[in-house]
């Protein structure tokens, strides 16, 4: 055995003799080393991102576009004209919730939209966290931000839950909203009034629809929830990637 690894050992000390006395390939080797290196960034930092995704659930692409309620900025994205088309002239505004299964199913949907390259679109999002002010209870507190943005009887809140009720239900993705045990009528009827707001409502915003009529706000479509395909398929998220796809693209799968 002695023998058999004094033998190895002097293979490899035989190439490393060589490597020191040959100047040529130190230089080689330092380069390929570096370039060794610059390859495995990407990768590893991809799998960094990936990891600390599904460690933490950050559910990093609706932070990224997050309007807080605090301060009123989301409310003033939604009902200020100037500010409601400053960045995008389309773009998802999306309802959504840190409890809520739909919208974290969604979310995963969301994902496979943006780094799925079968989906080219130039999508932009703009996420609103309904619990965000979570010590209050924004139906009833007309202190809160929440209630401002949703639930008062303000008259361009009142038009704005109307024509969201209105759009979804004449949306070719009515059937696909919520789930099919559910009273979507009831739904609807709850978000227009102010009762209710289901989570996740996913709402298209387009300049084009908003300059053709203002009291649209541009809403060009809306679904309220995102229908629950089956959790265990592995073609659940890119379902509902194609959902969202379509309702961009405004395509409809009869």
């Amino acid at each position: 055995m002695k023998v058999i690894f004094r033998a190895i050992g002097g293979f490899f000390a035989r190439i490393w003799r060589w490597i020191k006395e040959t100047a040529w390939v130190q230089p080689l080797l330092i380069v390929s080393l570096i370039f060794g290196v610059i390859l495995l960034i990407q990768p590893i930092s991809e799998g960094v991102v990936a990891l600390g995704d599904a460690i933490t659930n950050n559910e990093r692409y609706y932070n990224q576009n997050k309007l807080s309620v605090y301060g009123d900025k989301a409310y003033n994205y939604v009902y200020n004209a100037d500010e409601r088309f400053s960045e995008n002239d389309k773009y998802f505004l999306m309802f959504v919730s840190k409890d809520c299964e739909h919208c974290k199913n969604t979310y995963q949907g969301v994902k496979t939209l943006i780094e799925d390259s079968t989906f080219t679109g130039d999508y932009k999002f703009k996420v609103i966290y309904v619990d965000e002010q979570t010590k209050v209870d924004p139906k009833t507190d007309e202190d809160s931000y929440l209630y401002k943005l949703f639930y008062s009887n303000k008259m361009e809140v009142a038009d704005f839950r109307e024509q969201v009720a209105k759009v979804a239900k004449d949306s070719n993705y009515y059937e696909i909203g919520i789930d099919y045990d559910s009273n979507y009528e009831e739904e609807l009827s709850d978000i227009e009034e102010g009762k209710d707001l289901y989570t996740p409502l996913v709402i298209l915003m387009d300049k084009k629809t908003y300059d053709e009529d203002n009291s649209t706000y541009g809403i060009k479509d809306a679904m309220i929830g995102v229908r629950g395909w089956d959790e265990s398929s592995p073609d659940n998220k890119y379902e509902i990637a194609k959902t969202f796809d379509h309702i961009w693209n405004q395509e409809y799968d009869n």
